[in-house]
């Protein structure tokens, strides 16, 4: 398995966007880079062979030029991708800090209002229980002592499954009134 280098480094394989070759000779930078280079060295070596002269010192000087700038701009595209990628890592601390310091305080509001919430909830519940529970005694009480104070007269009454045993009921009168259906409501 071939080995992967950073993306900032150049690869080995020339047809690689990013290899060293491609940039030289394939990109306008890389060309200027190249040629620059080139003009300034030949510029150098007339001027060893035949002496300085006002033509040489201006090509020689274009050659400069175009050298400085090609490697200006290769300066600023290495600082720029150096800055991406330091970016990148601060960018993850960053949005991990962002996490830390702003979803988790709201998922905390979220959670102690939630249990505030179902605190009170339990609380009304629980009073309306009571409340209802007291009324359904006080009406238990209310019935009792009118029962104990008016108790009903046994009636014997045969039993049709098992003859010989009798049974003691109440007898039933039917009301005047109508039933109270919501006994069990406030």
């Amino acid at each position: 398995m071939a080995s992967r280098l950073p993306r900032g480094l150049p690869a080995d394989n020339p047809s690689d966007p990013d290899s060293v070759r491609h940039i030289l000779l394939r990109t306008l930078p890389g060309r200027a880079l190249v040629a620059g280079g080139a003009i300034r060295l030949v510029a150098s070596l007339v001027q060893l062979g035949t002496g300085r002269s006002a033509a040489i010192d201006a090509v020689g000087t274009v050659g400069t030029l175009t050298l400085l700038g090609a490697i200006g701009y290769f300066t600023w595209r290495f600082i720029a991708r150096a800055k991406r990628q330091l970016l990148w890592r601060v960018r993850r601390k960053l949005i991990l800090s962002y996490i830390f310091v702003g979803l988790v305080p709201v998922l905390l509001a979220i959670i102690f209002f939630a249990l505030c919430g179902v605190l009170l909830f339990m609380s009304i519940s629980s009073y309306v229980v009571q409340t209802r529970l007291r009324s359904v005694t006080e009406q238990a009480a209310t019935l009792l002592i009118a029962v104990k104070r008016n108790p009903p007269k046994p009636v014997p009454f045969r039993n049709r499954g098992a003859p010989g045993i009798p049974i003691l009921c109440r007898p039933f009168r039917q009301r005047q009134t109508a039933p109270d259906h919501n006994f069990f409501l406030p």
